[in-house]
């Protein structure tokens, strides 16, 4: 709406200045720069979102022909744009070549198709905007439901099964779905998130150990990830996240760009869904891998996140890793941030939000020992039915 608003701005502009004036023109062009430009970045990211509601609404995702629709229409838009131009300027009296120079009559046909008319489609523009109500937040809303959905599917075709076969009445907990058939063993399932250097890949297999069940480690190990250049890695504002569509813009074929690039990330996030669900079928303790959003309806799951002060943060990764204090901080700070963006780019979703996980503990605070235990009884206290746990012989 406010690239709109400076559009149009900007149009009229170009209708009213007088003849003659640089400056002015100069700092009308300039709005026009900014005013298309946050429109040609924004189609993109528009685009993707509306690929989302079309599988929202329909079950149907087609990226592919949701982005060739759109570069059609931008498409007839440019050639129509162009051809009303010529067409206001021809009624107008315009003659092309000529040596006389134009017309008082010919001149405002210029002024109508360059300001006027432009201007007039960008108040139509702001007018379909506000009308336009795929927000953020239902935009959340879909996001959510469509990830609940895909983990049922993922389900049900693991078991044969239709996707209502695998949902029961919605516990107090919000938790609606089963992954092993009605009247079988639950293990239990326990997800685990941690920050770089809370403690969580030490004190995640020790909690497998005492639950009697499997540990399934991250997907990428802390060693992996801080081998990323910092320079890769994308800078925290909403507005960098907003300005990464603009590197589609530049290339030729931007819209198969944006919609291959796309594609690639749903592909990936199914792919991770179907390990999660078959690395817990018997059961387990799974770090990372986006397990409280995948598995965050499943019927006996129990979803954990561990922080500590940085300081102890650093503490922790200086003596497992050697580094310096100022280097452990830079890795501690790299790795959160690299694992927030992808989730967001597989899932939309933000790991580190404290409402996605049912108990949070400040590693700083006890020893792993004591927090093995208060999982293992947060565990039993909410699943009386599912738990297993092995007896803790440890005199630490």
């Amino acid at each position: 709406m406010l690239g709109a608003l400076v559009v149009i701005v900007g149009y009229s502009l170009v209708f009213l200045i007088p003849n003659g004036q640089l400056l002015p023109a100069m700092f009308t062009w300039f709005l026009l720069g900014v005013g298309t430009g946050c429109t040609n970045a924004l189609i993109f990211s528009m685009e993707a979102d509306t690929v989302d509601y079309g599988e929202w609404n329909s079950g149907i995702r087609a990226e592919g022909g949701t982005y060739s629709v759109v570069s059609f229409i931008r498409k007839c838009g440019q050639g129509i744009g162009g051809w009303i131009g010529g067409a206001v300027i021809a009624g107008f009296g315009y003659v092309s070549m000529s040596q006389a120079g134009q017309s008082d009559n010919a001149l405002m046909g210029i002024r109508i198709a360059t300001g006027a008319i432009p201007a007039g489609f960008a108040i139509a523009a702001l007018l379909v905007i506000i009308a336009y109500k795929l927000d953020t937040n239902k935009h959340g809303e879909i996001i959510s439901e469509l990830n609940e959905r895909r983990m049922q599917s993922a389900v049900a075709d693991r078991h044969g099964l239709s996707s209502e076969q695998v949902q029961v009445s919605e516990l107090g907990d919000g938790r609606n779905t089963i992954i092993r058939p009605i009247g079988a063993d639950h293990p239990p399932i326990i997800t685990v998130f941690g920050q770089r250097g809370s403690g969580a890949s030490d004190i995640a297999p020790m909690i497998a150990e005492r639950m009697g069940v499997t540990y399934i480690g991250q997907a990428f190990s802390s060693d992996t990830l801080a081998q990323v250049d910092k320079k890769d890695l994308i800078s925290d504002s909403s507005f960098s996240r907003w300005l990464r569509t603009v590197s589609f813009g530049s290339t030729q074929d931007a819209d198969m760009a944006a919609a291959s690039h796309l594609s690639a990330n749903h592909k990936l996030a199914e792919q991770n869904t179907n390990d999660v669900l078959e690395s817990v079928a018997d059961g387990g303790v799974m770090l990372g891998r986006n397990g409280a959003l995948v598995l965050g309806p499943v019927v006996g799951t129990l979803h954990v996140k561990f922080i500590a002060p940085l300081s102890k943060r650093i503490e922790r990764v200086t003596h497992k890793t050697g580094l310096s204090e100022s280097a452990a901080a830079e890795q501690c700070s790299l790795e959160d941030r690299l694992r927030e963006e992808m989730s967001y780019a597989l899932y939309q979703w933000n790991p580190g939000r404290d409402e996605n996980y049912d108990l949070i503990i400040n590693t700083g605070s006890m020893t792993y020992a004591q927090i093995v235990d208060l999982v293992a009884e947060t565990y039993a206290r909410k699943y009386p039915l599912h738990a297993r746990i092995i007896p803790n012989n440890s005199s630490k």
